[in-house]
């Protein structure tokens, strides 16, 4: 990864504009370019491992304990069975 992407986020600030976002903003930590700098500093440095894996909870037994319908059914059976000799 060669951090190309955060040329954008690097070159511009993104604080609010107007005084009622500020607002609704108070509190929470909006990255400046200096964070991420820093982020594209570490994607150069260390890449970004595992960064497309994904979880869709709940599965199927964890809908069970949760009393949830389940978003991903999983694969319970062989997709192809085998005979040998």
């Amino acid at each position: 990864a060669n951090g190309k992407y955060f040329e954008f986020y690097t070159t511009h600030e993104f604080e609010p504009q107007f005084e009622k976002v500020r607002e609704l903003f108070d509190g929470m930590a909006i990255p400046t370019s200096e964070d991420w700098k820093k982020l594209q500093q570490d994607v150069e440095q260390y890449g970004l491992y595992h960064a497309y894996r994904l979880a869709i909870a709940p599965t199927q037994s964890i809908s069970y304990v949760q009393n949830a319908t389940s978003s991903v059914m999983p694969i319970v059976d062989q997709i192809e069975r085998r005979t040998y000799g």
